[in-house]
């Protein structure tokens, strides 16, 4: 049990610096290692970077859209059987959907 919740709580901490790194610094990332590929290379290694940079965006985009269609249809299921807070455990339920095996438990 300490060791599930520790792992939840160090996911909810690395987060934070993951989206940062991924959101404003990901372009300085990519010139660096592409400037050290050898210059034969970088062409194919580019395309293939980009390539894979699009399906893993894809992937995100497709379950955040998942977890808001989770937490609508949660949310309003729950407001009309008349559930208090039925809007608030939807919420809480869609975004927890965001963490593979716990959000999912736990909503």
């Amino acid at each position: 049990m300490f060791g599930g919740v520790l792992s939840v709580l160090s996911f909810l901490l690395l987060l934070p610096g993951y989206t940062y790194f991924l959101l404003f610094e990901l372009e300085r990332i990519h010139e660096f290692v592409r400037a050290h590929i050898p210059k034969k290379e970088r062409e194919r290694v580019s395309r293939i970077a980009q390539s894979t940079g699009s399906v893993i965006a894809n992937f995100f985009r497709g379950r955040l859209l998942i977890c808001v269609v989770k937490g609508l249809v949660i949310a309003v299921g729950l407001a009309l059987l008349g559930v208090p807070y039925g809007l608030l455990i939807g919420v809480l339920s869609g975004f927890l959907a965001l963490v593979p095996f716990v959000g999912p438990t736990i909503g």
